[in-house]
């Protein structure tokens, strides 16, 4: 019954001025602002799958756990790692924009408890 490891894979990841929750464009994102990140996954990346219990050599079916890894060239994160709620497929933080204008690369690690993998990069705007 065990299955072997598949990726996660992300789908969307969006921008939200916390304070109004209004969307923000990457190109477009106004200095010393906190912005909401939300990451979408697919319901698949948080895969099931079957562990033996050594001590009652049964087979026991878990979940997938899922964290996410966020990064940037400018600003701070509330949460540098978070992890998916059970049954949930998005994962959030919190990113403190610098007070500087200029260009900044915001990328995001998507893992799963077993070893697998999916990344994004997002090139962004600060004004």
């Amino acid at each position: 019954r065990y299955q072997p490891n598949r990726n996660p894979q992300l789908l969307q990841l969006e921008l939200s001025d916390l304070a109004d929750g209004m969307p923000l464009r990457a190109d477009a994102l106004p200095r010393g602002h906190v912005v909401q990140l939300r990451l979408t996954v697919t319901a698949e990346s948080a895969e099931h799958f079957v562990v033996l219990q050594p001590e009652t050599q049964t087979l026991v079916e878990q979940t997938e756990s899922l964290q996410a890894a966020w990064f940037a060239t400018a600003g701070s994160f509330a949460l540098a790692h978070t992890a998916a709620l059970p049954g949930q497929a998005e994962l959030r933080s919190r990113w403190s924009l610098p007070d500087q204008p200029g260009p900044a690369a915001l990328w995001v690690v998507l893992r799963d408890s077993r070893g697998g993998v999916d990344w994004l990069e997002l090139a962004v705007a600060i004004y």
